[in-house]
């Protein structure tokens, strides 16, 4: 493990070699300098051998004063190994080196560097001098938003020698970064006379402010240091200037002051100016230290994700991003169009259920207008838009209870109904359902920013029907076929989770991200999806168990209403898939054949204890030598369509 120091054009050089020993001492591991001072070249490494170097330049002078400090500088750490380490570690001696790299840009090479010799810490440089336009100030917020180890930006003073880290104050506002300032802080306050002061600036609004203040800053102090949070002394100060008060306090003594990070785009810096760099500007006579910590895990895969697709799937450019953005958030609103189109589309998915027509019901499919705002809902996911979250919500949300209120009025007012296959075919959803539902989402989306595949969206739309299961909830629930209902409304549900999934997939593939790319992204995006994958896990698994077997209340329901009839004998019954269909058995004995009747009243039976089977067979046993139970001739009776 390393501390690694990058060396950008800076005219101080001196002040960050001697802090990033310090550091380096404390943490007890190798000083790696990286010197890109000089840009340039076609982006090349090359180690600097100390035997080698002829000038005493400042940076060379710096480096041979780290000997004194129980350094040993060395040609590189590739070559000299680690068969020393006990004998350097018995002895108090790190090693340090120098890599210079040439190139335009450093930020990648740095970036690779401190991975190769893993780095535990990064310390960039921060002059208050260098423009959010400059070169060096663009390397500087690469390194420090990609570096994947603990990053620290350093504003030294310029102290070189007598460096100490005994008196150290945390401006504790509260979050991670100020978690990993006030723990980088105990780990450098080592010694018995080092102590760190953690400081809480709160508004002075009323007598009760400080104590405020105090209780806010034990609890930060808890969170982040648990059991050593008795050993930080603590500072309230009641002011309405965070910065100037941050300011006034690090000059009473202190050797350095940390900060948590805060915004270091460049647009934030150039219109607003965060507490960081207002506390940069304002504390000029000490050392100061931007603290971000190390990158999660999750955002280490979803870096390597992101390269990964961008080097594969075409990305949109900048025009079709406007674009899609722009379509999808003016089609993702509750107005007049939106509601014409859901009314029309539950009417004529309604006639089509109640006809038994699959061609009307999928002419339903075209016209329903739902598709886009889940589009939208997926779209928020990914940029962390939570105003185009609420309207894509609000447009479903209120499509399914228009579309529900027709269903459940047509069911009310038009004569001569019953449930006919169209309708009883919405009741089971299966895993095949969310699977086409997730493809549809991602092949909508995918669609939706390229013009030339527009075409392609209708055929999606009749994919993933979303308009016919809602006026398949209304109408059940109008007729009383509660069972048909819910599973209907499962189907929908299912539907519009797998969508807005599939649509998040898609966008992030094909370049959408959120506007942010440092430590504000909303954090609702990410629960919200985690709580969608977690809702179409329960869906997937709910819908692969096997078709609930027969209650002994069904059953008991059956023989009950087989044996009403006085020449009929009930056997058994059963349930299966047969031809993709969930089917009910009732094996019953007699000399006739049963009527119609029977049959759609035992399936209605069946509705009413919950049992979601698509069709309802009676298989009759005829007599064979006097036994009811000897299989002899059988004839089997469907449920008729309608």
């Amino acid at each position: 493990m390393t501390v690694a120091l990058a060396l950008l054009n800076q005219t101080d050089t001196s002040s960050l070699i001697a802090w990033a020993g310090v550091f380096a001492r404390r943490c007890g591991e190798d000083l790696l300098i990286l010197d890109a001072s000089v840009r340039g070249g076609e982006g090349e490494s090359k180690w600097l051998d100390p035997s080698e170097e002829r000038s005493e330049t400042a940076q060379v002078s710096a480096i041979r004063a780290l000997g004194e400090a129980s350094f040993t500088w060395v040609g590189d750490f590739e070559t000299t190994g680690d068969t020393d380490d006990g004998a350097r570690a018995e002895a108090g001696m790190q090693r340090v080196a120098v890599l210079t790299i040439r190139a335009r840009d450093p930020a990648e090479l740095i970036l690779q560097a401190t991975a190769t010799h893993r780095a535990s810490l990064l310390i960039i440089p921060r002059n208050r001098a260098d423009r959010s336009t400059s070169p060096d100030f663009a390397t500087q917020r690469t390194l420090f938003r990609d570096a994947a180890c603990l990053t620290v930006q350093l504003q030294p003073t310029a102290q070189t020698k007598g460096i100490e880290l005994e008196k150290l104050l945390v401006a504790a506002g509260g979050g991670s970064h100020t978690s990993a300032a006030l723990q980088f802080a105990k780990g450098c306050a080592t010694g018995d006379d080092a102590h760190v002061t953690a400081m809480y600036v709160e508004p002075n609004v009323d007598d009760v402010a400080e104590l405020v203040g105090a209780e806010i800053l034990d609890r930060t102090l808890r969170r982040s240091l648990r059991g050593d949070a008795d050993a930080v002394q603590r500072r309230v100060a009641l002011s309405s200037d965070t910065a100037a008060a941050i300011a006034a306090e690090a000059e009473q003594g202190y050797d350095l002051l940390l900060l948590g990070a805060m915004h270091h785009n460049v647009v934030h810096r150039i219109l607003f100016s965060s507490i960081s760099e207002q506390v940069l500007n304002a504390a000029a006579d000490i050392t100061v230290a931007i603290v971000r910590p190390p990158i999660a895990l999750p955002t280490k895969f979803l870096r390597r994700l992101e390269h990964s697709l961008h080097s594969r799937v075409p990305q949109l450019d900048r025009d079709a991003r406007v674009r899609l953005v722009e379509r999808v958030q003016s089609s993702s609103r509750w107005d007049f169009d939106f509601m014409a189109l859901i009314c029309l589309s539950t009417f004529i998915a309604t006639l089509g259920l109640l006809q038994n027509s699959a061609a009307v019901v999928i002419g339903a499919m075209l016209v329903a207008p739902l598709m886009t705002p889940l589009l939208g809902a997926g779209l928020s996911l990914v940029q962390g838009n939570v105003r185009l979250f609420r309207n894509a919500a609000g447009a479903v949300v209120r499509g399914f209870f228009f579309a529900f209120l027709i269903g459940f009025a047509c069911g009310w007012l038009i004569p001569n109904h019953g449930v006919t296959n169209e309708i009883a075919a919405r009741g089971a959803p299966r895993l095949a359902d969310l699977l086409v539902a997730l493809i549809s989402g991602v092949a909508a989306a995918y669609a939706m920013g390229r013009p030339n595949l527009v075409s392609a969206l209708p055929g999606v739309a009749i994919a993933a029907a979303l308009v016919p299961p809602v006026a398949t909830v209304g109408l059940c629930t109008s007729f009383g076929e509660f069972g048909i209902a819910s599973g209907a409304l499962l189907l929908f549900l299912t539907n519009i989770v797998a969508i807005i999934l599939g649509a998040a997939c898609s966008l992030y593939a094909t370049g959408i991200r959120g506007s942010h790319d440092h430590g504000s992204f909303a954090d609702w995006a990410p629960r919200v999806a985690i709580a969608l994958i977690a809702i179409a896990a329960g869906l997937a698994i709910y819908e692969t168990m096997p078709v609930r077997e027969i209650s002994p209340a069904l059953e008991t329901a059956f023989r009950t209403r087989v044996e009403r009839e006085p020449r009929f004998t009930y056997l058994s019954s059963s349930t299966n898939d047969r031809d993709g269909r969930r089917l009910i058995l009732v094996v019953v004995a007699s000399v006739e054949e049963p009527a119609e009747q029977m049959l759609h009243d035992l399936m209605r039976l069946a509705r009413e204890h919950g049992h979601q089977a698509e069709e309802l067979q009676i298989e009759t046993r005829h007599i064979v030598s006097g036994s009811w139970d000897t299989p002899g001739e059988a004839s089997v009776h469907a449920v008729p369509p309608g």
